[in-house]
This record gives C-alpha cells, sequence and structure tokens, in this order.
C-alpha cells in the first residue's frame, strides 16, 4: 500500500476534534450523595410490615390509656419490645436474603446500609414514644419521668439482647430470633404481678432515670459493635 493510499485512508476514517469534551466527562461522574439523601434514600426500602407494626403499636398505646384500667402501663409496656425487634430484623435483611456481597461490592458499604437502617428506625421509634409518652402519662394521671422509663426499659433491654444475639452465628442467619426475644421480654412484662408493679412504682425516679441512662449507653455500644462487625459476616 502506497503513501497516497494510506493518507487517502487516515483522511476517510479520522476522528472528528472533540466538542464539549469536558462537559460530557463531567455527566458521567456520579452524583454527589450527602448522608442525610443516602438515609432518605433508605426510608424507601424499609418494609410496610415495619410501618403497620409502629402504626399498630401507636394504637394499642392510645387505646390503652383510653380504657385507663389498671393494666394499660403494663401492656402497653408489654408491646413495646416488638418495636425493637423490627429494627433489628430490618438490619438482618442483607443477610437474610443473601445479598451480603452484592451489598458490600457497592458504591455505598453494607455498613452504611445497616447505619443508616438503624438510625430511621431509632428515630421512628423516637416519634412513637414522643406521642405516646404524654398521652399515656395524662390520661392515666401518672409521672411523666416514670412513665417514659416503663415504656423505654423495655425497649433497651430488648434491643440489647436482640443485638448481642444477631452477632452470633445462629443469629446472623436467622432474624426471627429477634421476634422470640421480643416475645420473651414481652410476656416477662406482661405477666409481671401486682407485687411487682407496686415495688418498680415504690422506687426513685432518679434510679428509674439511672437504669434508662445506662441501659441506652449499653444499647448506643451494642449498636456501635454491630456495625463495625456487619461487614465480617460477608
Amino acid at each position: 500500500m502506497n503513501r497516497e493510499t494510506k493518507k487517502l485512508l487516515k483522511q476517510a476514517f479520522a476522528f472528528p476534534a472533540p466538542e464539549n469534551r469536558s462537559s460530557f466527562l463531567e455527566t458521567l461522574r456520579p452524583r454527589t450523595i450527602t448522608m442525610t439523601d443516602f438515609v432518605l434514600m433508605q426510608v424507601a426500602y424499609i418494609r410496610k410490615s415495619v410501618w403497620v407494626l409502629m402504626f399498630l403499636i401507636l394504637g394499642v398505646a392510645i387505646v390503652c390509656a383510653w380504657r385507663d384500667s389498671g393494666n394499660s402501663e403494663r401492656m402497653i409496656a408489654a408491646v413495646i419490645p416488638f418495636a425493637a425487634a423490627a429494627a433489628v430484623v430490618e438490619t438482618q435483611r442483607s443477610s437474610a436474603y443473601h445479598m451480603t456481597e452484592l451489598e458490600a461490592a457497592t458504591r455505598h458499604s453494607l455498613r452504611s446500609i445497616v447505619f443508616a437502617k438503624m438510625l430511621i428506625m431509632g428515630i421512628v421509634f423516637l416519634g412513637v414514644f414522643v406521642i405516646v409518652t404524654p398521652i399515656v402519662a395524662i390520661t392515666l394521671d401518672a409521672s411523666l419521668i416514670m412513665t417514659a422509663a416503663h415504656i423505654l426499659i423495655p425497649y433497651l433491654i430488648t434491643m440489647m439482647i436482640c443485638l448481642n444475639v444477631e452477632r452470633t452465628k445462629a443469629g446472623h442467619s436467622n432474624m426471627y430470633l429477634s421476634i422470640a426475644i421480643a416475645a420473651g421480654v414481652s410476656v416477662c412484662v406482661f405477666l409481671a404481678g401486682t407485687q411487682t408493679v407496686v415495688l418498680i412504682k415504690s422506687l426513685s425516679e432518679s434510679l428509674f432515670v439511672a437504669i434508662a441512662v445506662l441501659l441506652l449507653i449499653t444499647t448506643a455500644l451494642e449498636c456501635r459493635k454491630t456495625i463495625n462487625k456487619v461487614e465480617a459476616f460477608v
């Protein structure tokens, strides 16, 4: 092939000069997502059954307070553990459906997803807690601090136990253990005798606050351990 032919072929198949190259490359870059945007995105992945459960807990609490019976406060405390179980179960969905490897390889790590879901479920429970506590305290003519402690302590105990179990091999592969733990705590709370209730109410508010704060700190540490260890199961 002579030079003239090569020259003609080169001219015939020459690439056009790039136009707006920088602008085009900018469009290929992934959109910056803030932590707030990421958490809001994860809200859509929370199952509808979890939202239904939270509304049911809220409804049960309001109905029990409205009835104003002797067992109302105990019944409300008995349904709260299931909110904690729902939060832990929601963080186990990746392992339950064998999606941990896929999610660990995505743009946002599995650790980030678990953290976001824990944060969402914590905010949802806080909303229910803030609504229910004053209603129960006012309706039953009880102390706001004691009512808050009675509702919060079963939730924190359930959450703490479920997170511990979730980090074990058996608990990580079976999300229904959290529901069983919540049921056990619920039964213990509900079956507490009248004498036990009287004994609890005789304790000082400061002691209840101390217990609740201690459990809150312990649960926060358990959440941190779970988030830090989550990718060890991948």
